[in-house]
């Protein structure tokens, strides 16, 4: 479905090296300046520079807001209740969450994954649900906790890794297990709230054309990120359980999508080849993804019905920006080589 790695047409021309290198220096010193001076500079500016000082200038590198899910916590039943069409307007049922996969990787994150767990088995009560967490090389008890949860939560499979993998890779390890007719990619940061799955899933079996879909969120850098104002799991689990009310049926459209939690059928993502797993670390392979589908006519959107709260960047927030920066880089190169474009900011 993908096509061939190829070289950048003669067409492609960057500033120089030596304003390249400026910017470079500029972010990797005084980051906050340069996202001060980003966040007021006109858009032309900003579509000129961006392919350079995008990954610092444009938001904080540091985690966000994690929200603690209690212990303890029941299994909430059937979320049917909360799907309450608009008036006048045709709203897909919600999808049956059965026949799902969930894979997860994660890395040296225990306290974020054990709140994942939490609120994933919570808000998911499908009993056929399978949740797959690929333990990337961790050393900080991860591997307890995920021990003390497949005790007690049937639907847990734990993969082991001995060293960090990478996130690519380490999912491609929970992918080619999988037995879910739908899959989901979702990050250890994030706690998903109620009716999460089951509206996903229904947007994919409203389109057959749609490739990707994700929740709308408080933290990520694309428009999939709304405005909230819960502080706690209780106000966050209302404030999804209100949007799945008001907002039932609607998503929109999106040039790309991010993979902080997105779901697919299974047999697509495998004609797509999963996720290549040549960009290190991480980044890019989302980009990378969503180009292989829509070159196969596929398209993306967010659910504006489901929603997941996400931390943001809770593994590479661990790099120092120099690194940070350099690994972008590598793999935005190694992302516009391959497809012969240039890479374009998310909306």
């Amino acid at each position: 479905m993908g096509l061939a790695p190829t070289e950048l047409s003669s067409e492609y021309i960057g500033m120089s090296s030596v304003v390249h290198r400026a910017l470079q220096r500029m972010v990797r010193l005084r980051p906050g300046l340069a996202r001060f001076a980003w966040a007021r500079a006109p858009n032309a500016v900003r579509r000129r520079l961006s392919r350079w000082v995008y990954p610092i200038a444009a938001g904080e590198r540091s985690p966000g807001f994690v929200l603690k899910v209690p212990a303890g916590l029941s299994v909430r039943p059937s979320d049917v209740a909360l799907a309450v069409p608009s008036e006048n307007r045709a709203v897909p049922a919600p999808g049956d969450a059965t026949g799902a996969s969930v894979a997860i990787a994660t890395t040296g994150n225990r306290e974020l994954l054990r709140f994942c767990l939490r609120a994933l088995v919570r808000n998911t009560p499908s009993p056929s649900l399978e949740i797959i967490v690929v333990d990337n090389g961790s050393t900080d008890g991860t591997r307890a906790l995920l021990e003390s949860f497949a005790a007690e939560e049937s639907r847990l499979v734990v993969i082991r890794n001995e060293e960090n993998l990478g996130f690519a890779r380490a999912t491609n390890q929970a992918l080619r297990v999988a037995r879910g007719a739908y899959a989901v990619l979702l990050n250890d940061d994030t706690v998903v709230g109620p009716g999460w799955l089951s509206r996903l899933v229904a947007h994919l079996e409203a389109d057959p054309r749609l490739g990707l879909i994700c929740p709308a969120t408080n933290q990520i850098g694309n428009a999939a990120k709304i405005a909230v104002d819960y502080a706690t799991f209780d106000e966050m689990e209302s404030f999804a359980a209100a949007r799945a009310v008001d907002f039932s049926g609607r998503r929109r459209e999106l040039r790309t999508l991010a993979l902080f939690c997105a779901v697919a059928r299974r047999d697509v993502l495998e004609r797509a080849g999963l996720l290549d797993e040549r960009y290190a670390v991480g980044m890019f392979e989302d980009d990378d993804l969503c180009e292989t589908l829509r070159r196969a006519g596929y398209s993306f959107a967010v659910a504006d019905d489901a929603f997941v709260h996400h931390v943001g960047q809770a593994t590479l927030s661990k790099l120092d920006d120099a690194r940070y920066l350099a690994t972008w880089n590598e793999n935005r190169r190694r992302f516009e080589k391959k497809w012969n474009q240039r890479w374009r900011p998310p909306e």
